[in-house]
């Protein structure tokens, strides 16, 4: 019983926001977007995963995501990325 206990336990603590849909974009460029009150209603609507990604040269993304509760850890799987790229969550920059 304790192993099944256990993984009941490990499974209730995964949790999943998927990404894929509706995603905001823009070719500007400006510290500012990293900052989440920053308005992006002008910004173009793409759809993740993209079929044609843009040409070469500066891009940002955003995208709002709700966790229906605070996870104690996550991993954020963004696929092949094929040039440089940061990662903003709530205005802190990941990398």
């Amino acid at each position: 019983m304790r192993f099944l206990f256990f993984l009941l336990i490990a499974a209730s603590l995964k949790a999943q926001a998927p990404l894929e849909g509706p995603w905001r974009m823009t070719r500007q460029d400006s510290p500012s977007f990293a900052r989440p009150e920053t308005a992006d209603g002008d910004w173009a609507e793409v759809q993740m995963p993209w079929k044609e990604r843009p040409a070469n040269g500066i891009f940002w993304l955003r995208k709002t995501v709700t966790l229906d509760a605070p996870l104690p850890e996550a991993t954020l799987v963004l696929g092949r990325v094929a040039s440089s790229f940061e990662v903003y969550v709530n205005g802190q920059s990941l990398g």
